[in-house]
């Protein structure tokens, strides 16, 4: 596994399984495909997403875990695996033993990454 995320936030998508892969179809770019086993974790936070039932359980039984938005883009659910992989779970549990200063920390570098994620990008839309 490559453990790939795949956010799904800027743009309306309609997401589909095809020959093991994740396709993402968007009427504005070309379509990406991505193979399900590469997946830790999908976002899915545009409000105008579209996806089947093939597409969440390939997901799923292949370890990855999906993550639901709400309208505010803030995680509303989360859909694990039952039989496979345990990592996510794993990885959860690690998150909800840590110190409370650890996931100050934590969070800290998360908010300071997404700032700097924004910033780059108002440099290369928008130059100084």
């Amino acid at each position: 596994m490559m453990d790939h995320v795949i956010d799904i936030a800027d743009a309306p998508a309609i997401l589909r399984v095809q020959r093991e892969q994740l396709r993402i179809e968007r009427d504005s770019e070309p379509t990406v495909s991505v193979p399900l086993a590469d997946i830790a974790v999908v976002i899915l936070a545009h409000p105008q997403l579209s996806c089947t039932q093939a597409v969440l359980a390939g997901l799923v039984t292949r370890g990855a875990a999906v993550i639901v938005c709400d309208d505010r883009r803030l995680p509303a659910g989360l859909m694990l695996p039952l039989q496979t992989h345990f990592v996510q779970t794993e990885r959860i549990a690690a998150q909800a033993r840590a110190a409370r200063p650890v996931g100050k920390r934590c969070w800290q570098q998360v908010v300071r990454a997404k700032v700097r994620a924004q910033a780059e990008l108002l440099t290369r839309l928008r130059g100084d």
